[in-house]
């Protein structure tokens, strides 16, 4: 890994939706992560840039595959509440709307490939800590 510095984890959730929600794209794969990993960012997000941030809908995540469709769409969801880990350094990156880590985990690019899909995504994996319009 060459991100490397500090290692959390988080759970593969399958065309994630907020409560109530149906799905609205399908082939939707993301990680979701500790909330009080990306709270803490958003803090300093708010303290040393003076701008209020607010959490994604999802809550704190990783997209892996971003309405994608598989190769074969059968295998879809056979890693469902997997636990798997990254890596992280502490800095914030943004477009002055959204926020976010890049992070390093060979283990979801492998996931990826296990779908057919190219091993890196067309925006490379980061944790989204959230965007600055609500």
């Amino acid at each position: 890994m060459e991100i490397g510095a500090f290692r959390s984890f988080g759970y593969l959730r399958y065309d994630p939706r907020m409560e109530g929600q149906k799905v609205l794209e399908p082939y939707w794969l993301i990680l979701q992560c500790d909330e009080e990993l990306c709270r803490y960012y958003r803090h300093w997000v708010q303290v040393g840039c003076y701008t209020k941030i607010w959490r994604p809908a999802w809550g704190a995540h990783i997209s892996v595959i971003r309405g994608e469709k598989p190769r074969n769409p059968a295998l879809w969801a056979k890693n469902s509440a997997k636990k798997v880990s990254f890596e992280y350094k502490h800095e914030i990156l943004s477009n002055s709307k959204h926020y976010w880590i890049r992070i390093d985990s060979p283990e979801l690019l492998d996931i990826r490939e296990q779908y057919g899909l190219a091993r890196e995504p067309r925006l490379p994996l980061h944790l989204t800590l959230g965007n600055a319009e609500y």
